[in-house]
């Protein structure tokens, strides 16, 4: 039983002895398992205490009014039942055995409360004192009984094994304290071998250029603040095995006292054999097997405290060793601290030799770099006077071949132009006559010069006039309505010419009415959007009981092409996507924004098709209560099959099946039908 219960250490004497021989009694489910124990106690010669749970009565509960009671009330501690702690299912167990015992302070509490107290109703009522007294409200008292340490072994085995899982945490913490200290001094040894490479490739870039000496020394603040955070972090690790130190030595101090423990065991026990001697045969044979069960109870309790001993004394010894590995680990890290700091201190006079060096170097190179820089300047100006020559050259150069170009195609046109003349028309003055039918002259007047005489033909002469002729043939003849032709082309031109015009000017006002149309509806889209989002808040709210619901612009940017989503967050839930809404939720949403249209824009009439078919009771009467209320402004026609929203319908409309299996339509308007009900039962 003693294992079961969890009993305040300033109580344990005072529920021991109300205990009593229960205090080591055997719970088992039911009658098999009383008549397993029996026989096991009876090959032992043993005497125990069995409780079934099975055949256990119902306790009567106590209850006791303190600040009535005939003492003062802070000498009244309580129903001994109600303070200890115990497991659901064996709760009626200690109801039977404490529910009626009442736990004092001392003995002239319980004097009192008996003598001034009525307890006839009671004869079961134990008063027991925190020293472990026991006063029966039917006048037998009993002393204390010593059984306090039973009920302290549980407490004292979880403290046990608290400490020894502090401990063990402890030693974990320093294992990855010691852990985390070596890839510290890994990354410290990495970081000067990084270092020291950094120095040697500063001692040859800085020979060259000023700028590696900002790099240098930003390298050695990197490995300076590197030291300190090594020493830091060397100082926490010293800290932890202090800590640690300190809980070994808390260990050997609690393995200590559970020896003393240990000790007083076994002198009660002797006590108690010494006792057993100076009494009667019968009594010892009743008191012996009593004993031999509570010294088998010892027996096993102390096996356990010797094996919770050798295992904590094992990992005691396992910490000292653990101690002792990590205080050599903290001589080697002082030492390598040592090592460290006598390196940085040899870095930094590294450090300042070569800053000498530079400033030396920095001396000679700074007139150096001064006369550089000005024959670089006038190097430069040179240079971009001889591209601008250059480039002056070249466009000169491409300006005479241009010209040449130029030249060339025109001497070989005004050639042509003169060989044209001279095979067509030659010398010959034209004569025009008025009267005569025949095409008519081309205007050559002023544009044909005289050709110079000719002295000599030249050979090949006739094949170039056989080749004119040709190319007169292949031409044809001459149109005479050319000129006509012309002037009407030249009209149809200037018609079709003037209605482009008009397309294009047509065209720019068309885009100029669309762009004023595109502003008037986003401006009335915007204004439409906010008031039907404000209106669909507040009915979602009424229609849900709660929660919040907005609409929002997919592309709030192109008014004129934004789409429009949904985000809602319903009762005692977070916000989410339409999507992600049940098909009854997705039903009342739709609805919520339906309603939030008509409120801003009503419509002559309305028709809803199963809209309510996936709500439930109280979301109908929600729906049906805004129904009413739009039907002010506009006529809902609703295809439905909830008696609920029927019940708000004027008319209602209903197909059923005749004798002959034919289809009809009953309508009832529910109004008259009210009516008349109401004449004929008023």
């Amino acid at each position: 039983m003693s294992n079961f219960i969890e009993v305040p250490d300033e109580y344990e004497n005072a529920i021991a002895s109300a205990l009593g021989e229960y205090l080591g009694a055997v719970v088992v489910d039911g009658w098999i398992g009383v008549e397993e124990a029996l026989e096991i106690l009876g090959e032992g010669s043993a005497r125990g205490a069995l409780l079934s749970m099975e055949v256990l009565s119902p306790a009567k509960p106590l209850t006791i009014d303190i600040s009535k009671a005939p003492v003062e009330n802070n000498t009244i501690i309580g129903i001994g039942a109600d303070i200890i702690k115990v497991q659901e299912e064996l709760r009626p167990v200690v109801d039977l055995l404490l529910g009626q015992v009442v736990i004092v302070k001392d003995r002239a509490t319980a004097r009192r409360l008996l003598s001034k107290g009525n307890w006839s109703s009671m004869p079961l009522l134990r008063i027991v004192t925190l020293k472990g007294e026991v006063f029966y409200s039917n006048g037998p008292v009993l002393s204390a009984s010593g059984g306090q340490g039973i009920l302290s072994r549980p407490r004292q085995r979880k403290e046990l094994e608290a400490a020894i899982l502090k401990s063990n945490q402890t030693l974990s913490e320093i294992h990855i304290s010691r852990s985390k200290l070596e890839e510290k001094l890994l990354v410290s040894g990495e970081d000067e071998r990084k270092l020291s490479l950094a120095f040697q490739k500063a001692l040859e870039i800085q020979r060259l250029s000023v700028a590696v000496l900002g790099k240098f020394e930003l390298s050695v603040e990197k490995a300076q603040r590197s030291l300190i955070w090594q020493q830091e972090q060397a100082e926490r690790v010293r800290t932890e095995i202090q800590q640690a130190e300190l809980d070994g030595t808390k260990i050997t101090n609690d393995l200590t006292l559970l020896g003393n423990e240990i000790q007083d065991c076994r002198m009660k026990v002797r006590e108690k054999a010494a006792f057993l001697e100076t009494l009667s045969l019968d009594e010892m044979q009743g008191k012996l097997s009593y004993w031999q069960t509570q010294a088998a109870v010892t027996t096993r309790a102390l096996e356990e405290i010797e094996n919770n001993k050798r295992e904590r004394q094992e990992t005691l010894t396992r910490a000292v060793k653990m101690l002792n590995a990590l205080q050599e680990r903290k001589v080697e890290m002082a030492s390598d601290l040592r090592a460290l700091e006598e390196t940085r201190n040899s870095l930094v006079e590294k450090s300042a030799l070569i800053a000498q060096e530079i400033e030396d170097l920095r001396a000679v190179v700074l007139p150096a770099e001064t006369e550089l820089a000005q024959v670089e300047r006038i190097l430069t100006q040179w240079i971009s006077t001889d591209m601008n020559a250059r480039q002056a050259l070249s466009a000169a150069e491409h300006q005479y071949a241009q010209a040449r170009i130029h030249l060339s195609r025109r001497q070989e046109a005004l050639d042509s132009l003169r060989r044209r003349i001279e095979d067509d028309f030659g010398l010959v003055a034209f004569e025009y006559v008025e009267t005569v039918s025949g095409p008519k002259p081309l205007p050559l007047d002023g544009m044909v010069e005289e050709l110079p005489k000719v002295m000599q033909i030249a050979p090949d002469l006739e094949e170039n006039v056989q080749r004119q002729r040709a190319l007169l043939r292949r031409m044809g003849a001459v149109n005479p309505d050319a000129q006509t032709e012309y002037h009407q082309v030249k009209e149809r031109f200037e018609f079709l010419t003037t209605q482009v015009a008009d397309l294009h000017k047509a065209e720019s006002d068309i885009r100029e009415g669309i762009a004023e149309l595109d502003l008037l509806m986003e401006r009335e889209f915007r204004k439409t959007f906010d008031a039907v989002a404000q209106e669909f808040r507040q009915i979602f709210t009424r229609l849900f009981g709660g929660g919040m619901a907005k609409l929002v612009l997919t592309d709030p940017e192109d008014m004129t092409d934004t789409g429009i989503d949904i985000e809602a967050r319903l009762p005692g839930r977070r916000e989410q996507g339409l999507s992600l809404l049940s098909g009854g939720e997705r039903s009342l949403t739709a609805a919520a924004l339906v309603f939030a249209l008509l409120r801003i824009s009503p419509t002559p009439f309305c028709i809803l098709d199963e809209v309510d078919a996936m709500l439930d009771e109280a979301n109908v009467g929600r729906f049906r209560e805004l129904l009413l209320e739009l039907s002010a402004h506009t006529q809902f026609i609703i295809i439905t099959h909830n008696r609920n929203t029927v019940q708000a319908a004027s008319v209602i409309y209903g197909v059923t099946m005749g004798r002959d299996s034919a289809s009809q339509v009953i309508s009832l308007k529910v109004d008259e039908l009210t009516d008349e009900y109401g004449v004929q039962h008023g």
